[in-house]
C-alpha cells in the first residue's frame, strides 16, 4: 500500500493532466475533426445541379467545375449571372423540395 502511494506522489499531477487531456480530447478535438471530414465529404460530392449556399450567402446551383482539381464552381444565381467561386467557400448543399 505504502509503495503504490509513493507512487503516486511521485508522478505528481501527471495523471490528472492525462485526464484533463482526454476529456478534451472527446468534447473539443473530436468533434471538429469528424465535422472537418463531413466537410470535405460534402465538398467532393458537389456535382453539376447541385444548389448550394456559399459562405458569403450566395445561393446558387452550380453549372460547371473550373480549374486544376477542380477547385472552382461556376454558380447561376437564377438570374442568369454566373458567378466564379473557390468550390472550398461552399457552406452546405441546399436539399431541394
Amino acid at each position: 500500500m505504502d509503495g503504490l502511494k509513493a507512487i503516486l506522489q511521485s508522478l505528481g499531477a501527471l495523471p490528472m493532466f492525462l485526464l484533463m487531456f482526454i476529456i478534451l480530447y472527446f468534447v473539443l478535438i473530436r468533434p471538429q475533426i469528424k465535422e472537418q471530414k463531413d466537410r470535405d465529404a460534402m465538398l467532393s460530392n458537389l456535382k453539376k445541379n447541385d444548389r448550394v449556399l456559399t459562405r458569403g450567402g450566395i445561393v446558387g446551383k452550380i453549372v460547371e467545375f473550373q480549374g486544376k482539381d477542380k477547385e472552382y464552381a461556376i454558380l447561376d444565381n437564377d438570374t442568369g449571372v454566373k458567378i466564379k467561386i473557390l468550390k472550398r467557400y461552399v457552406v452546405s448543399l441546399i436539399e431541394k423540395k
